[in-house]
């Protein structure tokens, strides 16, 4: 099932690409296909089987995007910052984030179970990144990452968490691969 969502992904990303690019193969290590006038990206765009709505916002990006030259794209990959935020293009990027509404129990029957998904592309954002996250009390929360400060005995407690989590999760899969190996 991932590697239809992905293929799909894969083939409406390589269709926004020729709209913007006229390409539609992976640019060079290091690099990013140069941009079409404005002019054909918004031609393109029109004439594309992309849904109208999503036509309009592509739009109003292809009118603050610009080229980059490979001196340029050397320049903005010196710098983590610059090169998550203004290379976009370069290829497709997204999360994918699993989520239940309740305690998935393999004590419940399979169908019982309800699992979500969410794919949140990444084409003009940032790479990577987490998805946005269901939680039962709240419909959807997304998470900035980098965005405010923390007290240096919070950062410890939090980091002492994860060490046990990763600790404690380690045991347990060490263990369950002892009793399967036996």
């Amino acid at each position: 099932m991932l590697k239809i969502i992905h293929n799909k992904l894969e083939e409406r990303y390589i269709e926004i690409l020729e709209c913007f690019c006229g390409k539609s193969d992976l640019p060079e290590l290091y690099t990013r296909h140069e941009l079409l006038s404005k002019d054909i990206i918004i031609d393109k765009l029109l004439a594309s089987n992309i849904p109208e709505t999503s036509q309009e916002i592509l739009i109003q990006l292809a009118t603050k995007l610009r080229s980059i030259n490979s001196e340029q794209f050397q320049k903005l990959s010196e710098k983590k910052a610059l090169r998550d935020s203004l290379i976009s293009l370069r290829w497709l990027a997204y999360s994918i984030g699993l989520f239940s509404n309740n305690y998935i129990s393999t004590n419940i029957p399979y169908k019982e179970n309800e699992l979500y998904m969410n794919v949140t592309p990444r084409l003009f954002t940032k790479i990577g990144g987490a998805s946005i996250m269901n939680f039962p009390d709240y419909p959807h929360l997304k998470i900035d990452r980098g965005i405010g400060n923390i007290e240096e005995n919070e950062f410890a407690k939090r980091l002492a968490f994860q060490k046990d989590f990763y600790n404690f999760t380690s045991k347990k899969r060490r263990k369950n691969y002892a009793i399967r190996n036996i």
